[in-house]
């Protein structure tokens, strides 16, 4: 059964473009977890509406409108969102009516301009809404709230929540990357730890820059670098109303300057940057995944918090807004970066590890077991080492294990520090409510592109068809894995449990399922 999913989110030359790339990369894993997206956007100067049809993704663009001054209301937010939120809500029914049956599964909603009201007026036409903020300004009528800003809360939301079961996704541990960020993760930070010749510096000031700091910031830098002191990758958005001007710009720079307009390869080219100059919004978290050394501005009043909280972290440099128009202080600032290069990756690196876009989809996705209750996956923890060791020494797990012998308390430890260590690994519970009744796990296989799975239920919860939902669960997380399953040969309920779910087998005691399409 397909399941279908809208996202209403918004780009423009006021708000920038973060908002939608952000859905985009959710976009990207409720398809591959089997969800039709359909984006709805207002048709304001700066939309992304290309580059969402261009990823495949049905759209609908809502008319812009004039939007009367309304003191009573949030600013700029209400301006922002191009007609009265009322009128937005009923367009946005109207589309899920005439495009999508009149219900849809999922409804995302990416936007500083509308609150409960709007969500309330959504409700008959979704069966779950998903917030996606920054601000925990104003009232939520939500199933899940999402907000990735480092330090987030929980309490900061639940004054404001009208639902007393709203699930709140805080911290940037929940940032929404592209997964190429945690996959070049181990790789940048260690070339972070290698000697700079040429210090290569990356600039990015948001999809727009509609103040066009991007120009101001090559002039200076032109004043105080020479040829052999620098180079410098500038990445520009799709929207930016000046590229044909920068175009120029940097054709003229007195170092090697590289522009890239909507660039695919943004994780590629903060892995290769020896430090970056760079906005306080959705970028951050690019950054300090791959634990980039950044000079920061806060270019929006929704963007102060995020920067105050990544300097008190000590996880990037501040940078004052006349230094952009300031070639001695620009000079001081970028010296002092590459000086302090070392604690600042390491600072950076500790905000965020790249995981985000699991960990919510792990949130919204669930299975039902036998008796229809609904089981969830989530990422392992420190505390969760206790519980795990109990299963792993219950008879019936050590009978249908490879290594029949219980393991030791001090070496079990040390298993599970390491497999919590290992980026290549995934280490996971899945839990009924807040009750863990089992574990999943993901090794990679040495020198071929496989996963071997491994699946432990508890005792406790023995045929409740645990492992089943599980392991759909787990395809609908990972469907880019090839997936081994090793079964011994007496273990036929396991045999049966592979053969249900499609695994093909390719030996008397192995199972493998290939990447979806």
């Amino acid at each position: 059964m397909t399941r279908t999913a809208v996202f209403r989110v918004d780009a423009s030359s006021q708000m920038g473009t973060g908002h939608v790339y952000r859905c985009l990369t959710l976009a990207k894993a409720l398809q591959a977890a089997g969800y039709r997206c359909h984006f709805v956007c207002r048709e304001l100067p700066g939309h992304l509406a290309a580059i969402i049809a261009a990823q495949q993704y049905e759209i609908t663009l809502l008319p812009a409108q004039l939007v009367s001054f309304d003191p009573t209301e949030r600013q700029p937010y209400q301006q922002w969102l191009g007609a009265p939120w009322h009128t937005d809500a009923d367009q946005t029914v109207t589309v899920i009516q005439r495009s999508l049956g009149g219900s849809v599964d999922l409804l995302v909603v990416d936007h500083y301009g509308l609150d409960a009201r709007w969500h309330q007026e959504l409700r008959p036409a979704t069966k779950r809404i998903l917030v996606l903020d920054d601000l925990a300004d104003r009232p939520l009528d939500a199933d899940w709230v999402l907000d990735q800003t480092h330090g987030r809360l929980p309490s900061d939301y639940q004054p404001r929540l009208l639902r007393a079961d709203t699930q709140i996704l805080a911290g940037a541990k929940y940032a929404l990357l592209r997964p190429e960020f945690a996959q070049l993760r181990a790789a940048a930070l260690r070339r972070r730890q290698a000697a700079v010749e040429t210090p290569r510096l990356l600039i990015t000031l948001g999809g727009a820059d509609p103040d066009n700091l991007s120009a101001r910031l090559l002039v200076s830098l032109a004043q105080v670098f020479d040829h052999a002191a620098l180079s410098v990758d500038l990445v520009i958005g799709a929207s930016n109303p000046h590229s044909e001007t920068l175009r120029q710009s940097v054709a003229m720079m007195p170092f090697e300057t590289r522009l890239h307009v909507a660039t695919p390869r943004m994780a590629e080219l903060m892995v290769e940057a020896d430090l970056a100059i760079g906005a306080a919004g959705t970028t951050s978290w690019e950054r300090c995944v791959l634990g980039l050394p950044t000079l920061t501005l806060c270019l929006a009043e929704n963007q102060r918090e995020v920067l105050a909280n990544l300097a008190d972290a000590g996880a990037i440099q501040t940078l004052p807004i006349e230094a952009v128009s300031s070639p001695q202080m620009l000079q001081h600032a970028i010296v002092e970066g590459l000086a302090h290069r070392e604690t600042l990756t390491a600072a950076a690196a500790r905000i965020t590890d790249g995981l985000g876009i699991k960990r919510v989809m792990m949130a919204l996705l669930e299975e039902p077991i036998r008796d229809g209750r609904p089981l969830r996956v989530r990422l392992a923890q420190a505390e969760d080492c206790q519980i795990l060791f109990e299963w792993q020494c219950a008879p019936r797990t050590r009978m249908f294990a490879r290594n029949p012998q219980v393991p030791s308390w001090e070496g079990h430890q040390a298993w599970y520090r390491n497999k919590l260590a290992d980026p290549a690994a995934l280490l996971a519970f899945m839990v009924l409510g807040e009750t863990p009744v089992g574990m999943l796990r993901l090794d990679p296989v040495a020198s071929t592109q496989y996963d071997e799975i491994s699946v432990l239920v508890s005792p406790e919860h023995y045929r409740l068809g645990i492992a089943e939902a599980g392991l759909k669960l787990l395809r609908r997380l990972y469907p880019e894995r090839h997936l081994l399953a090793t079964v011994l040969a007496d273990n036929q309920a396991s045999h049966g449990l592979f053969q249900r779910l499609g695994y093909e087998p390719i030996s008397p005691e192995q199972y493998r399922l290939l990447p979806q399409d």
